[in-house]
Parts: C-alpha cells; sequence; structure tokens
C-alpha cells in the first residue's frame, strides 16, 4: 500500500499521483483498457494535453481532478478490441493504441 495519500493540494488518488510523479513501480497496472466494475476503464496519463477522445468511437476521456490524467468509464464491449486515445496538444497530437485486458 502506498504511503501516498490525497490532500486538498493534490486530490488524486495515490496510483495516479505517483503516475504523475514518475514514482509508480507499475504504471500500465493502472494506465491502459482495464475491467472495472461491471464495466470497462481506460485510463491515460497525457501531459500537456487540453483534452482527449477515444477515436475509434468518438466518446471523450474526463479529465481526472484537475491533472494529466483523462478517463473513460463504460460498459463492457462497448469498445472495438483494440481502440486508441486521441489528443491535441500545442506540439503535436497521436493516437495510444489500449488492447482488451486479459
Amino acid at each position: 500500500m502506498s504511503n501516498v495519500a490525497r490532500s486538498p493540494i493534490n486530490p488524486l488518488p495515490p496510483e495516479l499521483r505517483l503516475i504523475a510523479e514518475a514514482r509508480h513501480h507499475d504504471p500500465f497496472a493502472v494506465l491502459g483498457r482495464h475491467p472495472h466494475g461491471n464495466g470497462e476503464r481506460v485510463q491515460v496519463y497525457l501531459p500537456g494535453a487540453r483534452s482527449a477522445r477515444l477515436a475509434d468511437t468518438d466518446a471523450p476521456l474526463r479529465r481526472v481532478a484537475d491533472s494529466d490524467v483523462f478517463r473513460w468509464d463504460g460498459p463492457a464491449g462497448t469498445l472495438p478490441a483494440h481502440c486508441a486515445a486521441t489528443w491535441p496538444t500545442s506540439s503535436a497530437s497521436g493516437p495510444v493504441r489500449f488492447a482488451r485486458a486479459s
């Protein structure tokens, strides 16, 4: 268990805060596409991104707690087997592909 706690200064959950600080021991356990509850979750860390979307469905990714982490939650089976996140930035835009978690 992490000793990093939420605070009014940093409202991110500890796992996401460790990712933002480049201190998480296994970021892909948190980032990417994973089962979540009865559905699925896609989380991406995109420093400098103003917004992000799932390219294949055009679904928006929500920014998490005024951070550089973006998230989509939805029913299982909604996304194609491989999906991509896209985002505009001042210097680049690009897809990041995520496969269904096994």
